[in-house]
């Protein structure tokens, strides 16, 4: 008798949409390891090459080696194409340069490989107003990762302040939960960067402070794209 033929895993795609820092990819490994799988990673802002043809290429040695991965693996792992903007937005209609070909022919490819693929795989862009509608259609699963309410910052600002980090405990969550819309992503970035600066002073003065933390707000506020209407202050 010969060997069973292996059963397909049907496709799965499921699109992540919302701003940098709000746990997309954090929530496409949650849902790898729910599903007691691997994530496989795949930076797609760096598919698209200089060189013609070359991007071509790389769009198809993705999916090429993800659908041999499904074939031979019991547990294929998910894939993630993360940053997916530039292939996941309108095709151009006015095809008026080779590059504007060698775009909207990307994109085909990618519908292509939607279209056939087989196993799970979960798309992350901070765009989604520019989604092509044909894009669109491909996949099964749209979820919004919207910025973190006042509720949802103190949480994060909790999660990222452990009793381990010395004067944690007495830092003003409330106040810079409200005074700073940010992102997870974001909130992580500044308890770092303000610890480095408390652990390299000496003495008393040794520890975490609001003071410490409201500095590197502001700095990340300064530094994000479009600061002006991300940082307004207070919230009503």
């Amino acid at each position: 008798i010969g060997k069973a033929k292996k059963q397909m895993e049907p496709g799965m795609l499921m699109l992540f949409a919302g701003p940098p820092g709000t746990g997309k990819t954090f929530a496409a490994g949650a849902i790898a390891k729910a599903l007691g799988k691997n994530l496989l990673v795949t930076d797609v802002s760096k598919v698209q090459s200089m060189w013609v043809g070359q991007s071509e290429k790389n769009v198809r040695r993705i999916f090429t080696v993800f659908e041999r991965i499904v074939r031979r693996t019991e547990n294929p792992p998910v894939l993630l194409l993360n940053e997916a903007d530039q292939f996941l937005s309108r095709r151009l209609k006015d095809t008026g340069s080779s590059v504007d070909v060698m775009f909207n022919s990307l994109q085909n490819l990618f519908l292509e490989s939607f279209e056939k693929l087989r196993g799970v795989l979960i798309a992350t862009t901070n765009m989604k107003e520019n989604l092509d509608t044909a894009f669109s259609r491909r996949f099964h699963l749209k979820l919004d990762f919207p910025m973190p309410g006042e509720a949802e910052r103190k949480a994060l600002w909790g999660l990222h302040l452990p009793s381990s980090i010395p004067g944690a405990r007495e830092i003003d969550v409330n106040y810079v939960s409200k005074q700073y819309r940010l992102t997870g992503g974001q909130i992580s970035i500044i308890v770092k960067n303000a610890a480095a600066e408390a652990a390299g002073r000496k003495g008393k003065s040794r520890k975490l402070t609001t003071r410490d933390l409201v500095k590197y707000c502001e700095i990340e506020a300064a530094s994000m794209f479009g600061a002006g209407a991300a940082h307004i202050g207070f919230e009503a």
